[in-house]
């Protein structure tokens, strides 16, 4: 079953060529391409949302409980050079800890990487999203918001970094 049989909207043919652009930009800039974390217990969601991701050409650490999330953020932040995460993308029903716990940990220890909360509306407190500098939106919604994000996101580092050797 893929993301879009869900029911989720689908970028236009220009903004999905632009977004395939810049994901190839930034892997000749920075030497690999961008790397999403994706906090998703539930299995059918996070294996569309992952391959939707790897077909834009994005590397993608799926992450399926708490405690793999919290590995990939610890490697992000001893290894940033090999282990540097470019978005996060976490689900408010993730198993082993709140992801707001997650974010907020990750926030207090220096990595700013964008994220994504998946959610309803009555999941989550607004203000503590907010306060996290999360971008919420519906599960129903996710590769959409995504793919938003992630163009924003890429476009602006696209001068953050020298280019690759």
């Amino acid at each position: 079953m893929s993301v879009f049989a869900l029911g989720h909207d689908a970028l236009d043919l220009s903004q999905h060529v632009h977004l395939i652009e810049a994901v190839v930009a930034y892997a000749i800039r920075w030497g690999r391409p961008p790397r999403v974390v994706l906090g998703v217990s539930n299995d059918d969601l996070r294996v569309d949302l992952g391959d939707e991701l790897r077909a834009r050409g994005f590397d993608v650490v799926e992450a399926a409980h708490a405690q793999t999330l919290h590995g990939a953020l610890l490697r992000s932040m001893a290894t940033p050079e090999l282990h540097a995460v470019d978005l996060f993308v976490v689900d408010a029903a993730l198993d082993g800890c709140s992801p707001l716990h997650a974010m907020g940990y990750a926030r207090q220890h220096g990595v700013t990487a964008p994220t994504i909360l998946l959610s309803e509306e009555n999941e989550h407190a607004p203000d503590e999203a907010a306060r996290l500098d999360l971008e919420r939106c519906a599960r129903s919604r996710a590769i959409e918001s995504i793919d938003r994000v992630l163009l924003r996101v890429l476009r602006r580092r696209w001068s953050e970094r020298p280019v690759a050797a």
